[in-house]
């Protein structure tokens, strides 16, 4: 009879173990599910920089739901031309029309294509003009090369690229208007870069609409303190003790006594 009881009980105890390490398996499963980031967007090129950002849920929703790719270029020399493919993953971004009207705003002219049949998801667009774009700002700053805003429809890991297909630079002499021919160079040729030019590329990836302005966040760095040093003591000198000198006694002279004389 005890063994049985002893039996039953052991046999209870296995299935409350059992129970309590499936709820804390659960538990932490649950928890991992809710940190770190929702979204991590890879903006990648054959000429601009990899730039990656992580986003949470609340970032995202803090922003309409959408997140912006935007390709900046820095340089004191002229754009003539310039062709570029923009492909994306459809089942985590959604690219409106709408939402991106300038999609390369060097260039007011330049024409897009939403659905080319080459490539879906994507866009492609080009620009040409014997006048030139500018490839910075009127302050000499950097300006957006391409810009594309998505709205986010799905989670995880997202890529975003962009192909310079072609892109011809040149350099205007004082009193030019438009390119001649001899100070123009093929700096990407079918999706090859092939000569490189003055320039500054960055790619950056922020939530929200397009912003020309935007510049990633500083890092936020702990305050350096200074070390504590103990405090210099200045040593204590014993007293200088003028030395005790014994007195100078006097000599004292031999005193003679007489007794018992008198005179006769």
């Amino acid at each position: 009879m005890f063994k049985k009881a002893l039996s039953l009980l052991l046999a209870l105890m296995l299935v409350v173990a059992s129970f309590s390490v499936a709820v804390i398996t659960v538990a932490a499963a649950d928890g991992d599910a809710g940190s770190g980031s929702d979204l991590k967007v890879t903006a990648t090129s054959n000429f601009f920089p990899t730039k990656e950002q992580s986003f949470t849920q609340e970032e995202i929703n803090a922003n309409n739901g959408k997140v912006t790719v935007t390709y900046f270029i820095q340089s004191e020399d002229r754009l003539v031309n310039a062709d570029w493919t923009l492909t994306y993953d459809g089942t985590v971004l959604a690219l409106n029309e709408e939402a991106n009207q300038h999609m390369m705003p060097i260039a007011t002219d330049a024409q897009v294509n939403f659905t080319p049949t080459s490539v879906q998801p994507g866009v492609k667009g080009n620009c040409t003009s014997l006048n030139t774009y500018f490839l910075c700002d009127e302050n000499g700053d950097r300006t957006a090369f391409v810009t594309a805003t998505f709205d986010v429809i799905g989670s995880g890991d997202t890529t975003v690229n962009l192909t310079v297909n072609e892109m011809r630079t040149t350099q205007l002499e004082d009193g030019k208007s438009t390119s001649d021919v001899e100070n123009e160079k093929q700096i990407v040729s079918d999706g090859a870069v092939v000569e490189s030019f003055a320039c500054t590329p960055t790619t950056a990836v922020y939530a929200g609409e397009y912003d020309d302005d935007y510049v990633d966040p500083q890092p936020t760095e702990a305050p350096t303190e200074a070390p504590t040093e103990a405090p210099t003591e200045t040593p204590t000198e014993a007293p200088s003790e003028t030395p005790t000198e014994e007195p100078t006694e006097a000599p004292v002279d031999d005193v003679c006594i007489v007794a018992g004389s008198s005179a006769s």
